[in-house]
């Protein structure tokens, strides 16, 4: 018996699924007049056929091996299937031509006679899809009466007057089409197919990673009516068998009302492929990849969009095919098949995007979850997201490396994490697909950049969250949400249009593992503009600062669609606003000193220093990061620095510790006294190491994923004075950096001539904490250490301890005050 594996079908007009509800199939509408008398319609909601044949079998009404055979009719519409079976438009059945190759011998022989002619080549002469047997009459025809077949036939869609052929150029492709309209039709039929593949197909064959590379070719005499080459084939169906009119199972019975759905516009099937036989070496071809042939539904080539994409769809799945042909995560053969329609044929993507976009955006399931309906195709989505990231090429390198991979499920992801994390790129993923054209242009880039044809604007159906000053919302606590899904949430905030209200979001959310989902916050602020920024949200507790509304998009990073999320997520309002500037002193002090080794002798080394300086903050209300994914902050409005101290170093002076000529002494005085204001200017030029304000970055606090970070940039003038035996004194004035920091080790004093004085630390800011209630934002450091000059421990002694600490409070500053 032979056997095939139904590996692509070419996709359908998506829909839009309220809210957090799953995609489905099942709104496809029928075109055409309805028809009069024809019995039962097939359903235009509800139930698909797949649906109703597994709860019959659940039900025990039907068993096992007739399902099968039911859900074969279904696919190519057999009017034998009972009318109580005949649901709604869906995709084609995906798993069931792999489970018909594992097990359609074991079937009892009456199923297995019934569901083996549509396993078998059009012009098979025990196909379906043909009246009696096929054979060739000519070099480029194929009668039906040859042999003397019988071509009576009661159904209209079986080819009754033989098949016609032609090679697509020089292409490795061939195009058949059915005589039954006339050899007129039928060479039109085959010369608008040849066309299509001979346009795209070179380009999709290149090798990679320009393109998939060449099919496998198929076995000679695969099809027993061609002659004996290795084309792969492309086989023209009469209407009603990939789209069917179900309504009328004779002809002339009735008018046919045909399901125009696009879910039906073609499938691609497996082929053993050419056997190699050792003739040419050793077979080059992967060990998991097939040959293919094609079936496609003629009605739509009547539609130069549809026939176009249709066509270029399919000849993708043979070019996966030569890869792996049994790969488990079916949604990745659709969701490249969908994409490739824009790669080759962008000037109709606008049509793809109107299909699936909302079905995925919309989606509840995982991007990679394998349900029945429009999900794998709506997942296009992400090999378009890939082919932004990384280019094409990431495309058509994740097939050839599934090349090597097994049949197991999760093989495709594995192979795309493979070159950059899936986890770390995911939530950038959900974010642009929320496709909100906002100002300040939070999402970058958007898709539109891509394809100018994308429906930029176009966002998913989001739940809204409606808070009042005081009051808070839990939600997701019953709407898990699984690995590679997200959830988007609209936070509206009545009365705060020109005004920013403080936001707290807090929750529980997690995996079984305890990682959090990743929380992006699209956060509109007051500005004149009200530009949006974005915002990471960390849910042990993020504050932020919005206007009017913030949008949030949720994504479980796991790579298991089975690893969901449980708890809840909480948007609080605080009943005033706290979002004010802030203001307050920060006290920083040091004291220290340094003795090196008392075997170096006469003149050890020591070192001594204090100072204490009080940093006045007074920066105003939070505004946007300057990039997309930097944090909010609160810029400098009126800050002031103050501070006194000294400074003190001996050492020997001579080349080497022996022989020692003497002492050399520098003493620096240590001072600033600055207004740090945008508006102002500091000590220096900035070319020799002063200090000249030209943002407000030299005071700012962040607010981070982790926290309220204050960074500040401020300065220290040096006296300095140098004595050495013998030699006048020394004196010059400079002044140095410090970014404000809590250091835990380091050195006082810098090495060179002078020796002069440099704060130990760091850039990385100074973390502070709020209270609970956010009326006070705290910062306390205090670090202690040894200082040390040499490689291992030969009797240094000294200390420095540097304290760091203060309080600010919410006040009304402005630039300048």
């Amino acid at each position: 018996m032979a056997a095939v594996i139904l590996g692509g079908c070419d996709p359908g007009s998506g829909t839009t699924s309220g809210g957090d509800a799953p995609p489905s199939a099942s709104d496809s509408q029928a075109s055409d007049d309805p028809a009069p008398d024809a019995g039962p319609t097939p359903a235009e909601a509800g139930p698909t056929s797949s649906e109703l044949i597994a709860a019959a079998v659940a039900s025990g009404e039907l068993d096992e091996p007739t399902s099968l055979l039911h859900r074969v009719q279904a696919q190519f519409g057999d009017p034998a299937l009972p009318d109580d079976l005949r649901g709604a438009p869906e995709p084609h059945d995906l798993g069931l031509f792999r489970q018909l190759r594992d097990t359609l011998e074991e079937l009892p022989a009456e199923v297995a006679a019934q569901i083996q002619p549509f396993l078998l080549r059009p012009t098979d002469p025990a196909s379906a899809f043909s009246v009696g047997g096929n054979a060739v009459a000519s070099h480029r025809t194929v009668s039906a009466a040859y042999l003397g077949a019988d071509t009576s036939s009661e159904d209209g869609r079986r080819c009754a007057d033989g098949w016609t052929w032609e090679a697509a150029g020089s292409t490795p492709f061939r195009v058949w089409a059915c005589k039954d309209q006339g050899a007129g039709p039928a060479d039109t039929a085959i010369q608008t197919v040849s066309r299509i593949v001979q346009e795209h197909a070179p380009d999709m064959m290149l090798p990679a990673p320009a393109g998939l590379g060449e099919p496998i070719p198929d076995q000679p005499g695969a099809d027993p009516a061609q002659r004996a080459d290795t084309d792969i084939d492309i086989y023209i169906l009469p209407t009603g068998w990939l789209a069917p009119a179900r309504d009328c199972p004779l002809v002339g019975a009735c008018t046919p009302k045909r399901i125009d759905s696009p879910l039906t516009g073609g499938i691609t099937l497996q082929s053993r492929g050419y056997d190699f036989d050792g003739e040419f070496g050793p077979d080059p071809r992967p060990a998991s990849g097939t040959s293919a042939y094609i079936l496609l539904n003629a009605s739509w080539l009547e539609d130069p969009t549809a026939a176009e994409r249709d066509v270029v769809h399919e000849l993708f799945h043979s070019l996966q095919y030569a890869h792996h042909a049994n790969v488990a995560d079916r949604w990745f053969d659709e969701a490249s098949a969908v994409w490739s329609e824009i790669f080759y044929v962008p000037e109709r993507s606008a049509a793809v995007h109107e299909e699936w976009l909302s079905d995925l955006q919309d989606s509840a399931v995982s991007l990679v979850a394998e349900v029945p309906g429009t999900q794998r195709y709506a997942a296009y989505l992400w090999p378009l997201f890939m082919h932004q990231e990384r280019g094409a090429e990431w495309i058509f390198t994740t097939w050839t490396a599934l090349e090597s991979s097994g049949d197991e499920p999760g093989a495709v992801i594995s192979a795309i994490d493979d070159v950059t994390s899936v986890s770390a790129i995911f939530s950038d993923f959900v974010v642009r697909m929320l496709n909100a054209d906002l100002p300040g242009d939070p999402i970058t880039p958007r898709f539109e950049s891509l394809d100018p044809h994308f429906p930029d604007g176009s966002t998913p159906g989001m739940p809204t969250v409606v808070l009042e000053p005081g009051q808070f919302a839990s939600v997701l606590g019953d709407d898990p949400i699984p690995g590679l899904g997200y959830r988007y949430l609209r936070v509206s905030l009545p009365g705060s249009e020109d005004e920013d209200v403080a936001v707290e979001i807090t929750g529980d959310l997690a995996r079984a593992d305890g990682e959090q989902p990743s929380v992006a916050a699209l956060v509109r602020t007051e500005r004149a503009d009200h530009r949006y920024h974005r915002q990471s949200v960390d849910l042990d507790r993020t504050s932020l600062c919005a206007s009017g509304e913030l949008l949030l998009a949720i994504s479980n990073t796991s790579l298991d669609a089975a690893d969901s999320t449980s708890g809840q997520l909480t948007v609080e309002r605080a009943k005033e606003p706290r979002c004010d500037g802030l203001a307050g002193d920060v006290t920083i002090s040091l004291t220290g000193d340094y003795h090196s080794p008392p075997d170096q002798i006469p003149v050890p080394d020591r070192a001594q220093a204090h100072l204490r300086g009080v940093l006045h903050v007074a920066v105003g209300k939070p505004v946007p990061g300057e990039l997309s994914t930097s944090p909010d902050y609160h810029p400098n409005a009126g800050s002031r620095w103050t501070m006194v101290g000294e400074h003190e170093y001996e050492a020997c002076v001579g080349p080497s510790a022996d022989p020692c000529i003497g002492a050399r002494t520098t003493t620096q005085e240590l001072s600033a006294d600055v207004e740090i204001d945008a508006d102002s200017v500091g000590v220096g030029t900035g070319e020799d190491g002063g200090w000249t304000v030209t943002s407000s970055d030299y005071v700012r606090i962040d607010l981070t994923a982790d926290g309220p970070v204050l960074r500040a940039e401020i300065p220290i003038e040096r006296r300095t004075t140098v004595r050495r035996p013998d030699i006048p004194d020394e004196t010059s004035t400079d002044t140095v950096m410090w970014s404000v920091s809590c250091p835990v080790e380091g050195r006082f004093w810098l090495g060179g001539p002078g020796d002069r004085f440099a704060m130990p630390g760091g850039t990385g800011g100074l973390p502070g904490r709020w209270t609970d209630d956010r009326s006070e934002l705290t910062f306390d450091c205090k670090s202690t250490w040894q200082p040390r000059t040499y490689d291992s421990d030969v009797g240094e002694t000294g200390q420095v301890t540097v304290l760091v600490s203060g309080t600010l409070r919410p006040a009304d500053v402005s630039p300048g005050s």
